[in-house]
């Protein structure tokens, strides 16, 4: 996980999958958390979803969906707290 984490971006589908593999890292941490946020993806979706993702060899599809983990991973729309 911690290699995952610290992968670079760019501009090939091998950095592309790079990000995607670190969104990938913290949704599988926010979806399994234990503190009582609500995160809208279990453990098992993220890793269904990252694993489509990766086997389309589809650039935009991995950043589309690097784009939104990212979203659920940073809160947009509105914090899980409120």
């Amino acid at each position: 996980m911690l290699d995952a984490l610290s992968l670079p971006g760019g501009s090939t589908i091998c950095d592309a999958t790079g990000l995607l593999l670190k969104q990938g890292v913290a949704a599988v941490l926010n979806a399994c958390n234990t503190s009582g946020v609500a995160y809208p993806l279990t453990t098992a979706q993220v890793v269904s979803e990252v694993n489509a993702a990766i086997a389309s060899c589809d650039k935009d599809t991995i950043l589309n969906e690097v784009t939104r983990l990212n979203n659920f991973n940073n809160g947009v729309g509105g914090c899980p707290l409120n």
